[in-house]
């Protein structure tokens, strides 16, 4: 199977706004859940990091969405956001290295568990492209097509997609993709810094001894 990569920027804000997906809504939660990221310090638990960076990514996701009427779901406990019309959901995973690279294949970074397996075998079987044919018939709830935020801090910049998963390899990694949506790659250096403590205006206070 061949997959659809759109990253040219005109193809990439016409491809989501055919699911109904603001641009800008996905690149502020991938923002957000970085700055979370790297906000934790040592005495934070080993594996903080990667968590707070994927729950405020989605967090982020649903509460912009939600102005959309977008909902959030937890059902089977797989936190997704869900379509007003249920057309499609979307999930939040990071990804490797590969993520929103166009001439290269993506897969998540950690393996994932059976909810997921689900969605990829629905998506799998889907004959179309969820939001992207004006006459797509509506998905039941518990079948919706599944697309994955996927997010990749590299040394510079980071990377992220908003893609269709249609395989897992044996270990449970998402490793094939019916299509990719390359969202514009983003500075990390100076746009995303932690900003300096704020510990208000400096003030000179004069000290006397009463006499």
């Amino acid at each position: 199977m061949q997959t659809v990569v759109r990253w040219e920027s005109d193809d990439v804000e016409e491809a989501l706004g055919k699911l109904g997906v603001p641009l800008k809504v996905l690149q502020e939660a991938v923002q957000v859940g970085y700055l979370a990221r790297i906000s934790r310090t040592a005495n934070d638990a080993p594996n903080a990091a990667g968590f707070y960076q994927w729950n405020d990514t989605l967090r982020s996701l649903r509460e912009n969405m939600a102005g959309l009427n977008w909902v959030r779901s937890d059902t089977g406990n797989w936190p997704t956001t869900v379509h007003p019309e249920k057309l499609l959901a979307i999930a939040v995973s990071s990804g490797n290295a590969d993520t929103g690279k166009d001439a290269a294949n993506p897969s998540t970074k950690a393996p994932k568990g059976p909810r997921t397996a689900r969605a990829v075998t629905i998506n799998a079987n889907q004959a179309w492209l969820p939001g992207l044919e004006p006459e797509a018939e509506v998905a039941p709830e518990a079948n919706l097509p599944t697309w994955l935020l996927l997010f990749f801090a590299g040394e510079n910049e980071l990377r992220a997609e908003l893609s269709l998963p249609v395989n897992m390899d044996s270990e449970g990694h998402v490793s094939a993709w019916r299509e990719r949506i390359i969202l514009p790659t983003l500075p990390l250096n100076p746009v995303l810094t932690l900003p300096e403590p704020d510990f208000g205006p400096d003030v000179d206070i004069k000290i006397a001894r009463k006499h």
